[in-house]
């Protein structure tokens, strides 16, 4: 004989709607695995009606990139709710950034993902064969800046040979 479980019972258990909802999503999640990919879309899109896609992207640490080339970098696997998106290849993706020394991405519950970006701090200009770049403290090319030169005028200008070491 089948056992029906009611949601009383459930609430018995104290399970709120919240905890509920995430462990549906991961039956989802499981089933998104392992069968078609017709049941995958209609799972996906069965998620983003429960509200978890992505409506916001809060940014922060941000100076000298733009925010519309960050949200550029997001990366999602084969579907595309909240929980589709691939937190370590975005991370690396933005890491590969000029300006960006590191960035820390976490998804924010139902539908948001927060990205704190560490920029390069510029200290020296480096010539180098009539193009300018900025470097860091340690001597990595942060950007060329040919354009925008009087924008660095107060960091030091470096040029010769083994400058960047």
């Amino acid at each position: 004989m089948q056992k029906i479980i009611k949601f009383e019972q459930i609430r018995k258990l104290k399970i709120n709607k919240v905890k509920l909802s995430l462990i549906l999503i991961l039956l989802f999640l499981l089933i998104i695995k392992f069968q078609s990919k017709v049941i995958a879309v209609y799972v996906d899109t069965l998620i983003k009606n429960l509200g978890f896609s992505l409506t916001e992207v809060i940014i922060t640490g941000v100076n000298s990139l733009n925010e519309s080339e960050i949200k550029k970098h997001i990366q999602y696997r084969n579907c595309s709710n909240l929980f589709c998106v691939n937190l370590t290849s975005t991370k690396n993706s933005l890491e590969k950034l000029d300006y960006v020394k590191n960035a820390n991405i976490e998804l924010v519950l139902p539908s948001k993902i927060k990205i704190k970006i560490l920029e390069e701090k510029p200290r020296f200009v480096f010539e180098n064969n009539n193009s300018l770049f900025l470097l860091n403290s340690e001597g990595k090319k942060i950007a060329n800046i040919n354009k925008n030169i009087e924008l660095y005028n107060d960091l030091i200008l470096v040029r010769g040979e083994n400058v960047e070491s």
